[in-house]
């Protein structure tokens, strides 16, 4: 039976059925996991091969990585037929994945696990809380959105409008405004003879 390096670790062993191709978007075949887990979180994909001594020597790393971040491996002797679909020639090879629906993006940094943590850094952008454009939670949001604009646009015109009262003035109201109005009058009136008055003793 052969060996499986990432057997009771955090690192989840694939096998043929949990590799699947499909069409990429320059038209060439590309493969990505099938499992729940892997739809829409960011992860990394290893295959690997027992009697590979560079696997042994990197698989410390991918235990500890997969603290942090999903990790899947795939033991190139148990899962063959997966290994010679995606066309591995090389062991161990990386791939890495934004998500399930995004295209494998093939690693060939430094094997660190800072390198592995920085490389998913950079291409997976902290959370601001908006989804990518154009991606698929961009699309579903923007459904979402507007399914809630047009019913509640139609929820609005259902309502009846709202009648407009117009406040009427009372007699005893306009009464007082002609009072107010005749005492200001009187009062300028009035300033105006004091002011004639004082000119007609400066004139004497």
């Amino acid at each position: 039976m052969s060996e499986l390096l990432y057997a009771g670790s955090g690192v989840q062993e694939l096998s043929d059925a949990d590799i699947s191709l499909r069409q990429g978007g320059g038209g060439s075949a590309e493969f990505y996991c099938t499992r729940p887990q892997f739809a829409d979180s960011p992860h990394y994909i290893i295959f690997y091969a027992p009697w590979c001594g560079h696997c042994h020597n990197v698989a410390p790393t991918m235990k500890e990585l997969a603290k942090t971040i999903l990790v899947g491996a795939v033991n190139s002797d148990v899962a063959n037929d997966a290994t010679q679909r995606v066309g591995i020639s090389g062991f161990p090879t990386i791939f890495f994945f934004k998500n399930a629906s995004a295209s494998p993006v093939k690693y060939e940094g430094d094997r660190s696990l800072e390198a592995f943590q920085s490389f998913k850094e950079q291409a997976v952008p902290k959370s601001t809380g908006m989804p990518v454009p154009n991606s698929p939670e961009w699309n579903t949001m923007l459904r979402r959105a507007l399914f809630t604009a047009v019913h509640s646009v139609k929820s609005d015109m259902t309502k009846p409008l709202p009648v407009m009262s117009h406040r009427k003035t009372t007699p005893r109201s306009s009464s007082r405004l002609r009072k107010k109005g005749g005492s200001l009058r009187k009062r300028s009136k009035t300033r105006k003879g004091r002011k004639v008055s004082k000119n007609s003793r400066r004139r004497r």
